[in-house]
This record gives C-alpha cells, sequence and structure tokens, in this order.
C-alpha cells in the first residue's frame, strides 16, 4: 500500500527564489547583462572574426566603466555598481586574452600576417584590426607594454579615452 508524504526542507538564509516577473528588456541593467553575455558567447565560439567586433565591445564597455566610476566618486547609489562592473569586465578582458594570445590590438609587436591567415585574407576585418593597432601605436608611450589582463584593462583605458578625444 502507498502512503503520500510530503518532506520540508529548510532552504539556507541567502537563498534566493526565483523571480516571477518578466524582466524588462529596455532597461540599462538589461542591455548591459546582454552585451557580457554575447561577447562571453562570441569569444567561446573561438572565431578570430569575432575579435574586432569584441575589441570594439570592450573599448564600449569601458567607456561605460569610466562613467559608472566617476558618477561614484560623488554618489554612492553607483559604487557597488562600478565595482562588480570592472570585475565583470576584467573577466571579459582575461576571456578575450586568452582566446586570441598576443593577437590583440594593444600589442606592440601585433602580428597582422598571422591574423591575416587565421581570418582567410578577409581585408574588412584586418583593416579594423590593424588600425586599432595602428591608434594604440601612436598614442602609447614608448615603455607601455600588455603582459596580463590588468595591463590590458588600463591601457584600454588610455586607449578608449584617446580614441574618444581623436574620433
Amino acid at each position: 500500500m502507498l502512503c503520500p508524504s510530503i518532506e520540508l526542507w529548510q532552504m539556507s538564509e541567502d537563498y534566493e527564489l526565483p523571480n516571477d516577473r518578466k524582466e524588462h528588456t529596455n532597461t540599462l541593467r538589461f542591455l548591459l547583462r546582454k552585451t557580457f553575455q554575447t561577447a562571453q558567447k562570441l569569444l567561446l565560439r573561438g572565431r578570430p572574426e569575432d575579435w574586432p567586433t569584441l575589441f570594439y565591445t570592450l573599448c564600449l564597455l569601458m567607456i561605460v566603466y569610466g562613467t559608472f566610476d566617476l558618477a561614484s566618486s560623488f554618489t554612492r547609489v553607483l559604487r557597488r555598481t562600478s565595482r562588480e562592473f570592472r570585475k565583470a569586465l576584467k573577466s571579459l578582458i582575461r576571456l578575450f586574452l586568452y582566446c586570441c594570445g598576443d593577437l590583440h590590438p594593444l600589442n606592440n609587436a601585433f602580428d597582422i600576417r598571422s591574423y591575416a591567415l587565421m581570418v582567410g585574407g578577409n581585408t574588412l576585418l584586418i583593416e579594423h584590426y590593424m588600425e586599432m593597432n595602428s591608434i594604440w601605436v601612436e598614442c602609447r608611450r614608448n615603455f607601455d607594454v600588455v603582459e596580463n589582463a590588468d595591463d590590458f584593462f588600463k591601457h584600454l583605458e588610455n586607449y578608449c579615452a584617446a580614441f574618444v578625444i581623436l574620433f
């Protein structure tokens, strides 16, 4: 004979219930989260053809971070946002560097021929990536070197500032 039973479990205090409400898709929060998710998916596809787009995406995210960081200096409301955004951006930068290795525009010894071979001679991609590197070479100081994600973050921040000023 079967006896029905009910089991009760106590959830930990930090357990969050699933959100019943549908998230609004016209918010900055949604847009930024989708941008990070899409960039991560593109990187994990492992296609060098995506690297110029991803570099531009990193630039845009860096500009957004700069805005949050600046705003957090005069309002406490955005301090946590700025801090968490920085962590997420650094994580995306680490993934970008892992995927493309030394073939990124902030490399002083950028090898455009290797990149051209990887993208099958796609001239539009090659020109964009080469232009990004040219801007870096023009705007950097002679001793600026990108050896890790922290360096990349710092120099990308400077690169974006110069890019905004130049264009």
